[in-house]
């Protein structure tokens, strides 16, 4: 099961391979979306900020940068936050939420 695992991650991450095939593939290897990590994501749609979605669902802000990062994983959008500048990933996050959304295709 562990070269399947790492065959599957290698076509996760290679740029060929067709978006709606990678995001199943990220979908079925990180499992569902929390109601945790869909309360963060629909806050973070709403426009809050870390602090924000923190002090709103009465958690730590690192609690809530974990849910990011699961999301993150979860939409292959590791490593945008070092690339791109602080708060990249939430935008790049924010923009594939919103696009999802507007195609009626589920988180």
């Amino acid at each position: 099961m562990g070269l399947l695992r790492d065959q599957v991650l290698a076509a996760i991450e290679s740029e060929t391979e067709d978006d709606a095939l990678c995001l199943a593939l990220r979908r079925i290897l990180h499992g569902p979306m929390s109601a945790r990590q869909r309360e963060v994501a629909e806050l973070l749609l709403e426009g809050c900020v870390t602090k924000e979605i923190a002090q709103l669902l009465k958690i730590e802000e690192r609690t809530v940068k974990a849910h990011f990062s699961a999301l993150y994983r979860r939409y292959g959008i590791g490593g945008m936050g070092k690339r791109g500048g602080r708060g990249t990933g939430r935008v790049a996050l924010a923009l594939l939420l919103c696009r999802r959304q507007a195609k009626g295709e589920p988180w």
